[in-house]
Formats: C-alpha cells, sequence, structure tokens
C-alpha cells in the first residue's frame, strides 16, 4: 500500500523543511565541546571518547519557541543514542521537586508499559542547574536479541541549566544500567550554558 501527499501536504512539509538547519558530524576526543546554541547562550558538554556528536539542528517552525536539538550516539552500539533539546521555556521547573514531578509526569505513560512499572526519577550531578532522568525497560522487548532500530530501554529526563532555560533528554540503549547508558550520563552531567 502507498500513500500518496496531497498538495497540501507538500505545502506543508516544504514550510517545515525551510525552518530546519542540521549542523556537521564529528567524533569526540573525549574534550569538552563549545557550541553556540541562537539565543540561549554557549553549551558546553563532554561526549565519550570515540562517540559522534552532531551539531544542532534548530527548528524553528514552532511559533513560541525554537527547538535546538543536539544528537551524540554510539559509533558501534546503533540503538545507543542521546538527544537533547534545549528551549526558552518561560516557566521551567524552579526546584528539585517540581522537576521530579514533571519527569514522573512526562513519563508516565512510558513507565505503564515498561518492566519498571513505574517512574523512578533519579538526580543528575550537574555543575550547574537540575537535572533529573527516569530510565525504562520496554516489556515487550526482554529476553529477544538487540535489533538495530529498536531499542530495548530508555531514558527521558529533564535539565534546567539557568533561568527559562530548559532541555529535554531522550536516552536509547538496549541496557538501561549498561555501559552505554553509563556514558550518557556522564555526559549529561558535564553540561553547562553560559
Amino acid at each position: 500500500m502507498s500513500v500518496q501527499p496531497t498538495e497540501e501536504d507538500t505545502k506543508s512539509l516544504r514550510k517545515v523543511a525551510t525552518s530546519l538547519r542540521y549542523g556537521p558530524m564529528q567524533v569526540s576526543k573525549g574534550q569538552p565541546e563549545t557550541l553556540k546554541i541562537p539565543e540561549l547562550g554557549t553549551l558546553h558538554l563532554t561526549p565519550p571518547v570515540g562517540w559522534v556528536i552532531g551539531n544542532l539542528m534548530t527548528d524553528a517552525s514552532k511559533l513560541d519557541s525554537k527547538l535546538h536539538t543536539l544528537s551524540i550516539f554510539s559509533p558501534t552500539e546503533p540503538n545507543s543514542n542521546c538527544q537533547i533539546t534545549f528551549m526558552a521555556a518561560p516557566q521551567p521547573p524552579e526546584d528539585r521537586d517540581t522537576l521530579h514531578q514533571a519527569v514522573k509526569k512526562s513519563t508516565d505513560s512510558i513507565a505503564s508499559s515498561s518492566v519498571e512499572g513505574k517512574s523512578v526519577v533519579r538526580d543528575l550531578k550537574l555543575k550547574q542547574g537540575i537535572g533529573a532522568v527516569a530510565s525504562f525497560t520496554d516489556s515487550s522487548l526482554v529476553g529477544k536479541p538487540n535489533e538495530p532500530g529498536n531499542a530495548k530501554a530508555i531514558a527521558s529526563g529533564m535539565i534546567v541549566l539557568k533561568p527559562k532555560v530548559l532541555a529535554v533528554v531522550s536516552m536509547f540503549m538496549d541496557d538501561a544500567s549498561g555501559p552505554d547508558a553509563s556514558q550518557m550520563l556522564q555526559a549529561l552531567e558535564t553540561l553547562s550554558l553560559e
């Protein structure tokens, strides 16, 4: 079965395409990287050694705020990657408890179909700001072989590096407690924004 886009679909896609920008990819040497995020500041991050870091992709199609997404991913494990989306937010969580509640609320639907069955939120040990994530294992994939493009686990969370700047984190991997997950969390904990 094939689906043919309408003329209106094509116009909408062209409009979205003009608002996207995507930067070059580079392999991390395990050194701090510095990236400019338009309107938000200068981001500092140390990705895992050998991982590929994608420069910022900007989505300006949103009317209220541009979204700036940075990706890091393993060169050897196709399901291990992390996406961090930064945005201006008028009222991001201001304290640890509010942040935990926001992460829990945003992950409740994932939790219901996970091995864990509930959102267990953990703090990130950031140099700047506050952050928290919750990890989940897909119950339908337990015991099955790893399959590229079908990660067995996900971690989702939020980071507030400075007032009015929110980062939403999505990490994918085959083992929520494995070395790739650990390396992504360590990289997240190096984040700072000036």
